[in-house]
């Protein structure tokens, strides 16, 4: 961890006060939260170090503040983050005068948080780092406005290579021509890769599944929410409550998984997916998961004939009801697993039942995305979907 202090020393430092509290059970929780961000051209640094301590009785307290940061790792984030950036940002300029960047964020977070139980000598702790980077740039061609963007999540910052980025940045800007959707074609498949597939799959948990959730003996999928995911930035082993975490089955097959709805309570808002012990609980997903049967993408993409090609998906945020919508970016016809003609920016429909049953299989690019990083905390663990049958309206 980068802070001063961790959870242990905060219970060290405090210790005759915790021992003369009367509740028996205390969750704290330690947090860095760094980024930097290009907002109009300009770009803005933000350093946010939060700690708090709360007790399980409800009655949730504020003790500490910034002053348990290091000021000297505060300062190397922010050095690190700077150059990265910089990095970054020269490869994107280079594509052109006529780029815009509409949304740029590179950031730390570094969380700790503990499990203290006075008949227990032995903290129970985790620890999660998350390095993000959004960025989001466009270009005008013909009176088309194309979308260019990467999200890469990882568990440093050693980890999001810029190579990895420009290639998802520019791929939509190396066509001169772009053709309008036609609807009514009856593609082989309907391809959703991973950034939208999250959205996707994101959308469908949150406002349907972790509440309600649905099983299907024939399905060829599987969707369960895993906490303690291997690997992933956002494990949970215990929720804010202080209760043990598990795997919850909401879609598809029965894996011996429990199937219930999502029941972990976390002091996250509706707003920020950083907690704040001044917020209620609320009930969230962790690590959503798909599964199903696995096909090589590149060589499952040389075997369609006629395809359609679906990357990013934006403005689907609030798709509350029976059907997700939104303006799809980067689409492509595909023929034989080549993106033969790229298509303008089009609205989608997408019946969220129909989208579950028509995943024929899935890719072998899983990624860890997460989808609506200031509006829920969960991340999705999802590859590239191949659909058949799907009705977009």
């Amino acid at each position: 961890m980068g802070h001063k202090y961790a959870c242990k020393d905060i219970l060290m430092a405090n210790r005759d006060k915790f021992l003369q509290e009367p509740e028996k059970r205390y969750l704290l929780y330690l947090e860095h939260f760094a980024s930097i961000s290009v907002v109009d051209e300009n770009v803005v640094t933000t350093i946010d170090n939060y700690s708090a301590i709360h007790e399980d009785s409800g009655k949730k307290v504020s003790m500490y503040d910034t002053a348990y940061a290091e000021e000297t790792h505060s300062t190397d984030i922010q050095k690190r983050l700077s150059e990265k950036s910089e990095e970054i940002l020269a490869k994107i300029k280079d594509l052109g005068d006529d780029v815009r960047i509409t949304d740029f964020q590179l950031s730390v977070r570094e969380s700790e948080v503990c499990l203290v139980e006075k008949d227990i000598n032995t903290p129970q702790c985790y620890q999660n780092t998350e390095c993000s980077l959004e960025v989001e740039v466009q270009r005008t061609v013909n009176g088309v406005t194309m979308l260019g963007s990467s999200y890469i999540y990882e568990t440093s910052l050693d980890r999001i290579r810029i190579s990895d980025i420009m290639e998802s940045v520019s791929f939509p800007f190396i066509y001169d021509h772009y053709q309008t959707i036609d609807k009514s074609a009856k593609y082989d498949y309907i391809v959703f890769g991973p950034p939208i597939a999250a959205s996707f799959f994101e959308n469908v948990s949150y406002y349907s599944l972790m509440h309600k959730p649905v099983v299907v003996t024939d399905s060829k999928i599987s969707l369960y929410d895993n906490p303690i995911l291997q690997n992933s930035f956002n494990q949970c082993l215990f929720d804010d409550k202080g209760n043990k975490t598990k795997i919850h089955h909401l879609y598809g097959f029965d894996k011996g998984y429990e199937v219930s709805a999502i029941s972990s309570q976390y002091l996250v808002s509706n707003k920020n997916f950083l907690r704040d012990v001044k917020c209620s609980y609320n009930t969230h997903a962790s690590n959503i998961v798909i599964e199903g049967p696995m096909v090589e993408r590149k060589e499952k993409m040389s075997q369609i004939k006629e395809g359609l090609y679906c990357h990013l998906i934006v403005g689907n945020h609030y798709s509350r009801g029976d059907y997700i919508e939104g303006t799809v970016f980067n689409s492509f016809i595909i023929e034989y697993g080549q993106f033969k003609h790229a298509l303008a920016p089009f609205k989608i429909r997408v019946k969220k039942s129909e989208l579950l049953e028509s995943i024929e299989c899935v890719g072998n690019d899983f990624k860890l995305i997460r989808p609506f990083p200031w509006w829920t905390p969960a991340v999705v663990y999802t590859p590239t979907i191949f659909t058949k049958g799907i009705q977009i309206i």
